[in-house]
């Protein structure tokens, strides 16, 4: 007599397709030489178009200082991201993307869509919208923030 199979359920599915798609995104940046890290970073410098200082990207990411200064230091090596005085307190520094961030960024940016259609090949137009919506709740429901990975609380400290 067979034993019935072991219920597999929405958790379990959605870590096995969250740590493929992860797997999957960093493999597809590193020829950018790039990090998902790097990529949350730039993604809130780049689409906020306001100035933000350390302070506030840390509080924003839910990281450390010391962890964000590792990898702004490795961003502004290679001219993607600026730090410059703010204006009304020269002790701190407000973070710009460079024209060269900006246009790496949306090369990760199509990676990204590319790897969305590569993720959802094989469902329908209307089972894809319908799959993001349920995420996007989820995602509101357990409050997380949208464009916010909570990978960066879980970093190493």
């Amino acid at each position: 007599m067979s034993q019935p199979s072991p219920r597999i359920g929405p958790a379990y599915l959605l870590s096995q397709i969250g740590h493929d798609a992860a797997y999957r995104f960093a493999e597809l940046l590193r020829p950018l030489d790039l990090t998902v890290h790097h990529v949350g970073i730039l993604r809130l410098i780049v689409t906020l178009k306001a100035p933000m200082t350390q302070a506030e990207l840390c509080e924003r990411l839910g990281v450390l200082p010391s962890r964000l200064v590792t990898w702004l230091d490795a961003l502004s090596a290679r001219g993607l991201v600026e730090r410059r005085p703010k204006p009304t307190d020269r002790r701190s520094n407000h973070l710009y993307a460079t024209e060269a961030g900006e246009r790496l960024f949306a090369e990760a940016e199509a990676l990204s869509r590319a790897l969305d259609d590569e993720l959802l090949h094989g469902l329908s137009g209307p089972d894809r919208v319908e799959l993001e919506r349920l995420l996007r709740e989820l995602a509101r429901v357990r409050g997380l923030l949208p464009g916010h990975h909570p990978a960066y609380r879980h970093e190493e400290r």
